[in-house]
């Protein structure tokens, strides 16, 4: 059981994150296309399908905390509250910075109609996939903690 809920952890969590960066990838490449009709529709589209990712975060993280129960972690190691803070930041980078800035150009997008105003031009000005970079170093940070598990000879 405990390799089972380690693959479906890793898969889960992965395909959580790895789906958060490629949006914020891919609405920054529609953004910078200034077509107000295709930023409406595919950031529209990204908004329907992008509330499946809290979910995968949600249990890949519960299947985490009973592989730690599993393995008779405690769940206050160091490695692991670095794991935790790791976590919190991709979240706030994900939920936070992106979907305000991609909010800010799907709102000036709908009050655009057709054409490129200043207001979108300013908030395409803003969508850059800063987000998507900050969650893959996290990313690779989280899976490094979780591999190597610093700190874990000092655990309480």
């Amino acid at each position: 059981m405990y390799g089972f809920s380690l693959v479906a952890h890793v898969f889960l969590t992965t395909l959580g994150f790895g789906f958060a960066i490629a949006l914020d990838f891919v609405m920054a490449a529609v953004a910078a296309s200034r077509n107000p009709n295709t930023i409406r529709f595919v950031y529209e589209a990204v908004a329907r399908y992008s509330r499946f990712t809290g979910p995968l975060f949600g249990v890949g993280i519960l299947l985490g905390f009973g592989l730690a129960h599993e393995r008779h972690d405690n769940l206050t190691q160091p490695w692991l509250l670095v794991t935790y803070a790791l976590v919190v930041l991709m979240a706030f980078f994900g939920m936070g910075v992106g979907r305000r800035r991609y909010g800010r150009v799907l709102a000036a997008a709908r009050a655009a109609e057709n054409t490129v105003t200043p207001e979108l031009e300013r908030a395409i000005a803003g969508a850059t996939p800063l987000a998507a970079w900050v969650l893959l170093v996290l990313m690779a940070a989280l899976v490094a903690v979780m591999f190597l598990k610093p700190f874990s000879g000092m655990g309480a």
